[in-house]
Formats: C-alpha cells, structure tokens, sequence
C-alpha cells in the first residue's frame, strides 16, 4: 500500500495503491492475521450494509455483477490467514481457496473518470510480444478487448480456441458464445451469430443476458411471438445459469420493457400496458417508461 495509509476509528485501515493494486492487496493478505480484511478501490460504493462474520479457513465473496445503470462490477472481500497468489495482468485478482461463502453485499465498480481508450488491450499486446504465456482467463479477457476495440477478424480466433478447451459448466461459457456471436455479426453472417447463441443452449439453461440478446435478435426480424418466448425466459429462468459478467436489467427492468414493445407491436395492448407497468417496478423514471404510459394514455383517450 501506498504512503499515507491510516487507521479509521480503529477498525479499517485507508490508503492509496499504485500501478499494481494486486501486489498491494497480497501484502495486506498475508500482513492480516486475527481480523477480517476488506478492501475495494475507490471507484467501488457498497450498494446497501451487510454485516460479515466468519471465522477459521474461510473466505466472503460479494456476488458479480455488471452494466448496472451507472456501470457495475462487483468486488469482493476475504478473511484469512493463508497465502495467497495475484493472477492476471489487467484483470488482477487474488484467487480465494477453501470455504467459500457469497454475501449478499453486492459492490458496485463506477467509473470516476473516462478510460483510457486502448489501455488493456496495450497491456495484453505487450504481454504477447514478451512471449509470456497468458492463461485461459487472461486469453479470454485478451478476445474481449480485442472485440471491444472492433478488431473482430483477430478476436474470433482467439474466442474459438477457448471454445474448445472451456469447461462447458464456465460462469464464461456464454460471454464467450455471445462475443463468437458479435465477430460473425461483425462478419456479415447473422445466421452464423444466432447458431453460437443457440450453441451457448448446450449444456443447460440459458443465461438472462443470452436470452434477452435472443429475444433482441427475433424481436429486429419482427418474429416477435418468438421474441416474447426468449424475454419470458430471461425472468423465468435467467437465474439458473450464473454469469460472470451478468446483467441485473436483464432479469428485470429489460425483459419487462421490450416485452411492453413485443405485444404492442402484435396489437395486445393490454398486455403491453401491464409490462410498462411491471417495468416501472424496476425503473420509475426511465424515459422509456414515461414515453410508454403516456402513450397508452393516448390511446385510451381516443378510444
């Protein structure tokens, strides 16, 4: 940890880390010995209180989730007294071992300030240029920037070797089938992006985010009797089927309002009213919401 760490009311230990965050979080691992250790960056805010106990050989992790409304990983917390080992490059993480227990505790990662554009994808080229050798997760991460940064024709490779040496159980299984699927729409072949979403099918449930990505592919080709299938799925079944870079709007607030554009658009407008309003459970405010039951209004009028 950086200079100028202090201690806060005598239970939290606050300071700065460097350009390695990881190395910095190993040291303060191995340094805790009788309390519990939680650390998250700056630019993480707990999103509501949850008070952790645990004792001997175990470790609490937050659950993971992403594209909160205002940008979202989660981070995590550990209690123990073991050694433990940084992994990754840009992706540092402190791989926990033992008893593992999730709480309910969810961390948000927002943003402070704009990415440096290129960043990550910089540090896995460098990396590769070493001649170092990347593992599994890093040559997944690796694929990721380079389809984020719209160099498909290069990430397609990279995401079908890891198609086949992937345990089919993967929390990544399915980002990897989708990120498959955006190199072939990228390619021009949209019938080939939908076989690799079906493909993700394989081996159990569909994940919420793969579900609602199919009902947003039915819903573009005006199939949108199928479309409802796909978004129904995502609420009903969404959960099965953990996902590292999981979507929470796509077990609610998604789902619900294309869902309200589905049966508008067959005509079952009372249908569309009640997921506007199921919708609004989720996200009073939203544009699309307001826009919807003002139109709904409209239509009742003139009726």
């Amino acid at each position: 940890m950086a200079p100028g760490g202090r201690r806060v009311r005598g239970e939290f230990f606050v300071g700065q880390f460097g350009s390695h965050p990881s190395k910095e979080l190993l040291l303060m691992f191995q340094v805790s010995n009788e309390f519990g250790l939680f650390t998250f960056s700056v630019d993480k805010a707990l999103e509501r209180h949850a008070e952790s106990k645990g004792s001997g050989d175990e470790r609490h992790c937050g659950p993971f989730g992403l594209a909160l409304p205002d940008g979202g990983k989660v981070g995590g917390l550990g209690k123990d007294r073991q050694e433990f080992f940084r992994q990754g490059a840009v992706h540092e993480v402190i791989r926990p071992f033992g008893q593992i227990k999730t709480l309910d505790a969810p961390i948000e990662h927002r943003k402070l300030h704009p990415s440096v554009p290129g960043r990550n994808l910089r540090i896995y080229e460098s990396l590769i240029q070493k001649r170092a050798i990347l593992s599994e997760r890093e040559r997944f991460y690796y694929a990721r920037e380079l389809a984020d940064n719209g160099r498909f024709a290069e990430a397609e490779p990279v995401f079908w070797e890891l198609l086949s040496v992937m345990r089919p159980d993967s929390a990544d299984r399915g980002a990897l089938c989708r990120g498959l699927a955006a190199c072939r729409d990228a390619a021009g072949d949209p019938s080939g992006a939908l076989r690799f979403l079906l493909f993700s099918l394989e081996n159990g449930w569909p994940s919420a985010v793969t579900c609602c990505e199919l009902g947003r592919r039915f819903a573009a080709k005006g199939r949108f009797d199928i479309a409802i299938e796909w978004y129904q799925r995502a609420l009903a079944d969404g959960g099965h089927t953990p996902e590292t870079f999981d979507s929470p709007d796509c077990h609610g607030f998604l789902p619900c309002i294309q869902l309200c554009l589905c049966y508008d658009r067959l005509g079952q407008i009372e249908k569309a009213v009640f997921w506007n309003q199921r919708a609004a459970l989720y996200r009073p405010d939203d544009p699309a919401v307001r826009y919807n039951a003002a139109y709904f209004a409209g239509l009742r009028a003139r009726t």
